[in-house]
């Protein structure tokens, strides 16, 4: 029971720093853009700099799009939560709702995380209500990972929805959650660069 408890608190504390880092990581990026974006077009050659200029563009609206995306997952995980707490009776619905929410950003075990915190939450309540819960998490996980995100994720981040599964999988698998958080955006970046710049190439040949 121990090392069950360690285990699960060690991955909650690891999730929250690689989500933290990724966030500073971002500021320090969004804040330094502007400068890097210059240096880096004036080594492409001229001819070439609005062309490049356009596909930076393209490329942070693609990422943008993704974050977007993973707070409206999240934001539909947290409403259908609280609803499901209403109905059930599980105590301090909205707290737990909004926990659901912030942990439901976190892609591949943030969803986990806040179906845990309730299902134990519901267990003081009784053991039926916690069961219930548990039922409802599994049924809903499977909705979320298969159908919601995917969908969700297909419309702002303009990545088919089997990719986006499976950049999210073989992120998390490689490098944990940091790597799930980077993975659908590193996919949406591949996928216009093949759209924009291989493709057009082979079809000049």
């Amino acid at each position: 029971m121990f090392g069950g408890v360690f285990g699960a608190s060690k991955a909650v504390v690891s999730g929250l720093f690689s989500a933290f880092t990724v966030l500073v990581l971002t500021l320090y990026m969004l804040a330094s853009l502007p400068a890097v974006k210059r240096s880096v077009l004036r080594m492409a050659p001229r001819s070439r700099r609005d062309r490049m200029e356009y596909l930076g563009d393209e490329a942070s609206r693609r990422v943008g799009g993704y974050f977007l995306g993973r707070l409206g997952v999240a934001t539909i995980n947290g409403v259908c939560a609280f609803v499901m707490m209403e109905i059930v009776g599980v105590p301090y619905p909205a707290v737990l709702a909004v926990c659901v929410g912030v942990l439901g950003l976190l892609p591949m075990v943030g969803a986990t995380i806040g179906a845990v915190l309730v299902v134990l939450v519901a267990l003081f309540q009784s053991g039926t209500t916690a069961l219930i819960v548990a039922i409802y998490y599994v049924a809903y996980q499977q909705v979320e990972n298969y159908v919601v995100a995917p969908r969700v994720m297909s419309r702002t981040v303009a990545v088919p929805g089997a990719i986006t599964v499976v950049a999210a999988l073989a992120g998390g698998t490689l490098l944990g959650v940091l790597g799930a958080l980077l993975a659908i955006p590193v996919a949406a970046s591949l996928l216009l660069l093949y759209e924009e710049v291989l493709v057009p190439r082979q079809e000049q040949h």
